[in-house]
C-alpha cells in the first residue's frame, strides 16, 4: 500500500474529466479555499484570455498550477495535470460559468423587451443589433469611445463576471493584479456575443 509523505497527496485512480466531483479533489481542498479563493481566481484569469471558448489544456494547466502553489504550498504539493481532478472539476466549473453568461443575458433581455411593451421585441431587437447598438452608452448616437457601457453590458459584466471574482487571490505569476483592472477583454467578448445572440421570435 502506497503511503504518502507528508505535505503529498495520491490520487487512487483517474476519471474522465466530466466525472470528477468535489469529493475527488485532494482533501486539502475540501475546505473553503477552493470555492471562496481558488475559483473566483481561475474565472478572473480565464477572463483574461482573448478566446475563453478555446484555453488550451497547456495554457490551463499552467494558471491552475499557480493558484495551486499560491493557495495550498504550504500544505500541500500538488502536480496539476489534464487527467488530475483538480483540472477536470476546474473545466466543469469554466463550462458552467461560460454558459452563465448566456442565461444571465437573456434574462437581461426578457426583462428589458418586457419593460417596453408599446414596441414589438422584434422591431427592438432590430434597432439594438443594428451597428451594434446595443454596446455603446448612447445608441442614438453610437461612440467607439463608449463602447462596452451600453446597461445591458454592464448589467451582464457586473452580474455574471465581478461578482464570479469575488474572494480571488493574488498570484504573482498570473499577473492577477494587473488582470483585476484591465485583463477583461475576454469577458466583454463573450458578454457582448450573449446579447447579440438572443433569439427574437414573433408572438
Amino acid at each position: 500500500m502506497l503511503t504518502a509523505l507528508s505535505g503529498y497527496w495520491i490520487k487512487k485512480r483517474y476519471k474522465s474529466r466530466s466525472t470528477y466531483r468535489n469529493i475527488d479533489l485532494p482533501p486539502h481542498c475540501q475546505d473553503q479555499r477552493w470555492p471562496k479563493h481558488f475559483l473566483p481566481t481561475l474565472y478572473l484569469w480565464a477572463g483574461s484570455q482573448d478566446n475563453l471558448w478555446q484555453i488550451s489544456d497547456v495554457s490551463l494547466i499552467k494558471a491552475l498550477q499557480c493558484i495551486m502553489d499560491e493557495l495550498y504550498d504550504t500544505d500541500l504539493q500538488y502536480n496539476v495535470t489534464s487527467q488530475g481532478s483538480v483540472f477536470g472539476i476546474a473545466t466543469q466549473h469554466l463550462a458552467e460559468w461560460r454558459s452563465n453568461f448566456g442565461s444571465t443575458g437573456l434574462a437581461i433581455m426578457i426583462d428589458f423587451f418586457a419593460r417596453n411593451k408599446d414596441t414589438e421585441p422584434k422591431v427592438l431587437g432590430t434597432v439594438l443589433i443594428s451597428d451594434f447598438a446595443f454596446i455603446f452608452e448612447d445608441m442614438d448616437n453610437i461612440d467607439l469611445m463608449q463602447a462596452y457601457r451600453s446597461p445591458f453590458m454592464l448589467q451582464l459584466f457586473a452580474t455574471a463576471h465581478l461578482h464570479s471574482i469575488v474572494g480571488h487571490v493574488e498570484v504573482s505569476a498570473l499577473k492577477t493584479g494587473v488582470l483585476a483592472a484591465i485583463g477583461m477583454a475576454g469577458v466583454l467578448g463573450i458578454c457582448a456575443a450573449s446579447v447579440s445572440t438572443v433569439d427574437i421570435q414573433e408572438p
